[in-house]
């Protein structure tokens, strides 16, 4: 099927759906769906004037993910992952970074609105986690560098208010795996508590077809907390925590069907600690939010051939946050002040990720004006950043400043229906490998820095429509961005690696999500929710200089795809989620195929088998991924994925 023609018919067989939606919708309005992220205050969605994805907590509960990279592959991103706990997201065309640092990524990770210092999606554990909140789209305006493509913020539980509840889950599966998980929350008196842990140990697996993919073993340990005391009513203070880290990874290069491979492990971990207090008005009118946090992530490379060779690099963090809201009828206004302090270090053999200090300071205000009794909707913000950056690669120091603004409208004329456009600028800012790097890799390839290189800056503009019901939602965007100064590695020579900031960039594309209920219909109590979610690019492509042939953006897919199928029924303790994601082949630079399309299904069940009065109940969990047992890789190396895998849990909640 032509690659224009096959997203266009979805297009028309979605907006009969969307029809179908609105009929429904005039009958039933939407309950209110409340997010934090676009404007770093509570807001309804509908007064949102971006493309923002909620991932509830139904989603969470319903799936066999572990990770934020799991549960991302499932609703429609496009995620690259290789052995060893490494897996990146691209969201309109643009990525986390390939090695999971946060200061080279174009999306970034957030954990509760604080930056995780890592872009690593497979570092973020899923335990404690109540929903996941994706801006599709730049949020420089709120959030500053690497926040060009999107911004995706892990929110998680908290105990306030609610009684002690116990969550216990023991599974083994395929490829030696084992997990456990375990979470607990609830408060008494002003105190409240939410924790979640996670331990996974996997053996080395077998691709598609069931040939061993050797090396491929590795075990991880994740869990985030908070700790919460309420007191002088409207006035909080938490102490919170997140944590990943896998020991042993192994390291085996692509796939060798031979079966030997190198026998190289990393050491990856990720933690980070906050101390935050909030408090408002008695009105709620006024409300304030001081944080401060710290956290360091870490990478080490070992192999068993040569220990002398061992390499580790690794950046400190240190972050503060401080803001005002305004919440009236008519005008809502947030404003304050970031902080941010990433000092970057390795090892003496290691010289890859240069020692520096890099100083991120900024101002930000962000404001909504309601009118016409909120059928109309303005929202629009600034942000001046100052950044600094020292490496004693050459005694290199600069400093930069950079202006973000953003514009949006959204026309309300109904509940069930929303009509916005969004306009905002992004940026991102020269990482330390591409400002100072000079070194040699395995192969010989020479990679050099440039410390005159320029930040990356974009225009992003966005349409869409947005209809919510009861049952259901329905959503369409289109987007165009362009990128200036956008950076890149290119190679003058066959043996060197240059970091340049090229020309141009263009990326555009079309959005579509639906998700509906059609169990309400049949009886009460039953779920029967089928959805989809689907990305497609229109053009994605770049040129070094003016005059210059344009050349695809490395990595980019043409179509990422996913449905599901959610079947529960409350009254028995059942419930079955089919998922299917589909991912067109990607591209390098020349317009070559860098790997091919491939698609995955995975199945997950749960049912209760126990119930014990005022003493919780017992499930047990079928998981199936990759059901079809399809030999594919998600990368352009050939790192393959597992083939068919089955896990079965017990599940206890109190």
């Amino acid at each position: 099927m032509n690659r224009t023609i096959g997203p266009l018919a979805l297009a028309l067989a979605i907006f009969g759906a969307l029809a179908s939606q609105v009929a429904l919708a005039q009958e039933e309005s939407a309950m209110p769906t409340m997010v934090v992220t676009s404007s770093r205050s509570s807001e309804n969605i509908r007064e949102v004037t971006s493309n923002i994805t909620v991932i509830d907590e139904e989603a969470l509960e319903t799936s066999g993910a572990s990770t934020l990279e799991e549960i991302l592959s499932e609703t429609g991103f496009t995620v690259s992952k290789n052995p060893g706990s490494l897996g990146t997201v691209t969201i309109r065309g643009f990525s986390t970074d390939l090695l999971g640092l946060d200061l080279g990524s174009h999306v970034l990770l957030l954990l509760n609105g604080r930056r995780v210092g890592t872009g690593n999606v497979s570092m973020l554990g899923l335990a404690n986690v109540e929903r996941i909140e994706v801006i599709r789209g730049p949020a420089a305006v709120q959030y500053g560098s690497a926040a060009m493509g999107g911004v995706i913020n892990v929110i998680t539980k908290n105990g306030i208010g609610l009684p002690f509840k116990a969550y216990l889950e023991l599974g083994y599966g395929s490829f030696d795996t084992s997990k456990q998980k375990a979470r607990f929350l609830g408060s008494r008196g002003g105190f409240d508590f939410a924790v979640g842990f996670a331990h996974s140990d996997y053996g080395s697996y077998k691709v598609g077809g069931g040939q061993t993919f050797n090396n491929t073993a590795f075990e991880n340990y994740a869990g985030s907390g908070e700790f919460g005391y309420s007191f002088l009513d409207k006035h909080r203070a938490a102490l919170s925590f997140n944590f990943y880290d896998s020991p042993e990874s192994g390291s085996p290069g692509p796939f060798n069907p031979s079966g030997a491979q190198n026998t190289n492990w990393t050491r990856k971990y990720n933690y980070s600690l906050g101390l935050d207090y909030s408090g408002a008005t008695a009105d709620e009118k006024f409300a304030w939010t001081l944080r401060y946090g710290q956290g360091r992530d870490y990478r080490g490379y070992r192999s068993y051939v040569n220990p002398a060779g061992d390499t580790w690099n690794g950046v400190d963090s240190r972050t503060a946050q401080a803001q005002l809201s305004y919440a009236g009828d008519r005008v809502d206004l947030t404003g304050g002040f970031d902080y941010l302090n990433y000092d970057v270090s390795q090892s003496a053999n290691s010289n890859t990720t240069p020692n520096s200090v890099y100083r991120n300071g900024a101002f930000f205000v962000l404001g909504k004006l309601r009118l016409w009794d909120g059928q109309f909707i303005v929202s629009a913000g600034a942000r001046q950043d100052f950044f600094s950056f020292e490496s004693n690669s050459g005694n290199i120091s600069t400093k930069k400043r950079n202006l973000s603004p953003s514009l949006g409208i959204a026309y309300l004329p109904w509940d069930f229906l929303k009509i916005r456009a969004h306009y905002s600028k992004g940026f991102a800012m020269p990482t330390p490998i591409q400002l100072v790097a000079d070194y040699f890799n395995a192969a010989g390839t020479h990679f050099q820095g440039d410390p005159n290189l320029q930040p990356e800056k974009s225009d992003s503009y966005e349409v869409g429509v947005d209809l919510m019901g009861r049952r259901g939602n329905a959503s369409m965007s289109y987007f165009w961005t362009k990128s200036d100064n956008f950076i890149e590695s290119v190679s003058p020579t066959p043996t060197t690696r240059e970091y340049r900031n090229m020309d141009l960039a263009y990326r555009s594309g079309i959005e579509f999500s639906l998700d509906y209920d059609l169990g309400g219909l049949i009886a009460q109590d039953f779920v029967l929710k089928p959805s989809l979610s689907m990305t497609h690019m229109f053009v994605f492509k770049t040129r070094s200089r003016p005059g210059d042939r344009f050349l695809k953006i490395d990595g980019v897919e043409d179509d990422a795809m996913s449905f599901g199928l959610l079947l529960k029924y409350d009254p028995i303790g059942f419930a079955a989620k089919l998922n299917v994601s589909r991912h067109s082949k990607n591209y390098n630079a020349n317009g070559s195929e860098n790997r091919p399309a491939y698609g995955v299904v995975s199945l997950y069940v749960q049912k209760r088998i126990w119930e014990f009065p005022d003493q919780g109940e017992i499930s047990a969990i079928l998981e199936i991924q990759n059901f079809t047992d399809e030999l594919y890789r998600t990368t352009s190396s050939n790192y393959y994925m597992p083939g068919r895998a089955i896990n079965l849990s017990l599940r206890y909640d109190y």
